[in-house]
């Protein structure tokens, strides 16, 4: 009987892996080139310049790939937080935290590899290419966070528990 419920508790969480990996490969293609993804097209780069920014666009990838799916996997636990009969406060605060410690190193691995970028960039591609990599680019800088928000409704009726039924 134990046997089978680790094996049982094995699939499970290699399927739940299985399914995180895919829904991230679904987010973004991988093989989009380093020109297009980061809107440096027009600097004329080396092929030098573009291995390096490839590289360091791997590197990325390598540490942001694991995060995107502990990400998912810590908002499956917040919402079966949310779902408990006795929910926890405590716990749900934690596992929120948790999430946005996540989060936020994956902005600074996006800061760093933009700062990596910027570094291989002469002087005079540094100029053209200062709007794409240090800021947003064209109209999004006066469209704020509000354009993110789209999908949030959708999302977050996952994440929290169903209303109260009336009497």
């Amino acid at each position: 009987m134990k046997k089978t419920s680790r094996w049982l508790a094995v699939v499970v969480v290699v399927a739940g892996l299985a399914f995180a990996g895919w829904a991230i490969a679904q987010e973004k293609p991988e093989n989009v080139p380093a020109q297009a993804e980061y809107g440096i097209r027009g600097l004329d780069l080396t092929t030098e310049q573009l291995d390096k920014v490839d590289l360091l666009r791997m590197d990325k990838l390598k540490e942001v790939l694991p995060m995107r799916t502990d990400i998912r996997i810590k908002e499956m636990e917040l919402a079966a937080l949310w779902r408990a009969d006795e929910p926890s406060a405590k716990k749900i605060i934690a596992k929120i935290k948790e999430i946005g410690n996540l989060r936020t190193k994956l902005e600074i691995a996006k800061v760093n590899q933009k700062f990596g970028i910027y570094k291989i960039l002469t002087p005079e591609q540094r100029k053209k290419a200062k709007r794409f990599l240090m800021g947003r680019r064209g109209r999004r800088t006066f469209r704020g966070q509000g354009h993110r928000m789209r999908n949030q409704p959708r999302r977050m009726r996952k994440l929290l528990p169903p209303p109260p039924e009336e009497p």
